[in-house]
């Protein structure tokens, strides 16, 4: 029994770029510094970078912000390796990001693991999850970072 997952790093909301690096657990690109979405790579498809993991296992997701951005860090679960994730949604003060504090909807679909994770002025940063009780051949995690000074 077996969680297996193509492991993406998806960055920033929207069509903005970021300066993140997912570190742990192996990306599904290793790319040094990884700037475009989606999964660090445009058109990005999965790969032979396959991480298994159990279901319902504790994990440390580990990445280092190259460029410091205002803003949160998100992780994310798809179980059927569709990565169709959603973007977060502003729900207030969105019209000027470089005037926070934004809002943002709570996750309703249950795909995110981890939410509203403090970006630190430490270079690298982790945070644990829980993964789903689910088996799959075709999982993505994702990570995010949500930039409050892009739009």
């Amino acid at each position: 029994m077996a969680i297996v997952a193509g492991l993406g790093v998806l960055l920033a909301a929207a069509s903005a770029s970021a300066h993140v690096e997912l570190l742990s657990p192996a990306p599904r690109h290793p790319l040094n510094e990884i700037k475009d979405a989606p999964c660090g790579v445009p058109g990005s498809v999965r790969g032979e970078e396959i991480t298994v993991l159990s279901p319902g296992a504790r994990i440390e997701v580990r990445f280092r912000e190259y460029v410091e951005h205002p803003g949160h860090y998100r992780v994310a679960f798809d179980v059927d390796g569709d990565d169709d994730f959603r973007d977060p949604v502003c729900v207030e003060n969105c019209d000027d990001r470089r005037q926070p504090p934004m809002a943002f909807a709570e996750d309703e679909t249950g795909a995110v693991l981890a939410d509203f994770v403090v970006d630190e002025e430490a270079e690298e940063q982790s945070v644990w999850v829980t993964l789903p009780e689910v088996e799959c051949e075709r999982c993505t995690l994702q990570l995010i970072q949500v930039m409050y000074d892009k739009r």
